[in-house]
């Protein structure tokens, strides 16, 4: 083995082909408890990512089944392998992090030193570990982008020990669905200092969607990050809410319905919606406590869809749904006053008859 900054890597390179938007590494090994993982990587056709953007995610399993992840940013973790190459080096974006190796490059764009780039990332609790995978996070201003793994060591810094990965732990795979192209979705509207881009696959700000899936938060999360359910179907969130477990699956027509934003204010939402069969109306705005759901004036439960999103069930046909933000405290604090009120104008009257009882004794 070889040391490189306060990790032990294996002496030999993984041999792992560069991972895009088509194929992830996956990880597999004996259960351990770390709490860090130390990284060898380098980025390809990497110009346009910005400093600190997001190129990669290492998703760890848990023995628990839980998924703790951490992200890999250009300029902080990882970088352009080409990085000093005169032209790359006049057009690229991020900054070099600390240098792993070097080697030298001669070609037709001249003499220079190739780098790989060491990282060590702390995870969010130290856990017992047994598999995961590294993905390559894309990115529109880099539609090539290509993120090559060499060492992978595993860390555990309350014991000391490290346990750098061999060759066979580590595989690259496909995706079983293949993500859109990141230029199919991302258009350039205009470049000034910054580039400027469209979402052309943005969700509208209120949707129905013709089915709910119940499952608990964690597993809400691990969809929202996937993509797809744990069975490999790929999640498509204009047709699948995912709701809490307390309201119960809904299976509702082949499609969705429609819903329109009618009036937009601070503390109230008004949505005409018409569907064929009962829908679940997601709302794009954060699930707070205090907001409270209406069908045609009939009180509904507000549910908490999409792991942190606003949502109603709502029959089929034509209705009107209001969203009004009626805290308790609110309500708490209007009972109160309204006791105050009745209260003082009930203590003014008894003394009002009582100085008129007084007057009149004084005048018999």
């Amino acid at each position: 083995t070889e040391q490189l900054g306060n990790s032990t890597f294996a002496s030999t390179e993984l041999g792992l082909p560069g991972i895009s938007r088509e194929r992830h590494i996956s990880l597999s090994f004996p259960p351990v408890f770390i709490d860090r993982i130390a990284l060898v990587t380098h980025l390809a056709w990497s110009e346009g990512v910005n400093d600190k953007a997001v190129v990669g995610r290492v998703r760890l399993k848990t023995s628990d089944g839980r998924v703790l992840e951490v992200p890999l940013r250009a300029g902080v973790d990882t970088a352009e392998w080409a990085y000093d190459r005169r032209d790359i080096r006049a057009r690229i974006r991020h900054q070099r992090p600390a240098v792993a190796t070097s080697f030298e490059v001669n070609d037709a764009s001249g003499n220079y030193q190739g780098h790989t780039f060491l990282t060590t990332i702390a995870l969010p609790e130290r856990a017992e570990i047994s598999g995961g995978e590294i993905l390559s996070e894309p990115q529109a201003t880099a539609p090539d982008l290509s993120l090559a793994v060499f060492r992978i060591t595993l860390v555990d810094s309350s014991s000391g020990q490290t346990y750098a990965l061999p060759r066979h732990a580590a595989t690259v795979e496909p995706f079983e669905d293949s993500h859109e192209s990141p230029i199919a979705r991302w258009k350039l509207l205009k470049q000034t200092a910054v580039d400027i881009y469209e979402n052309t696959r943005a969700l509208p700000r209120a949707w129905l969607a013709p089915e709910g899936r119940v499952l608990i938060e964690t597993d809400t999360l691990e969809v929202i990050r996937a993509g797809k359910f744990a069975d490999g179907t790929k999640w498509d969130p204009a047709r699948t809410a995912l709701i809490d477990p307390s309201v119960g699956n809904l299976s509702g027509g082949a499609s969705g319905g429609e819903a329109s934003i009618t009036l937009y204010e601070p503390n109230r939402i008004v949505i005409t919606t018409k569907a064929d069969s009962d829908q679940i109306l997601v709302l794009s705005e954060n699930h707070y406590p205090g907001w409270r759901a209406y069908v045609d004036g009939r009180a509904v439960e507000t549910l908490r869809v999409n792991y942190n999103l606003r949502g109603a069930i709502v029959p089929a046909g034509q209705h009107q749904v209001e969203f009004v933000y009626r805290p308790k405290s609110v309500l708490i604090g209007l009972v109160i006053s309204l006791l105050s009120v009745l209260g003082l104008t009930f203590g003014s009257g008894i003394r009002q008859r009582f100085f008129r009882r007084r007057a009149a004794e004084m005048l018999a």
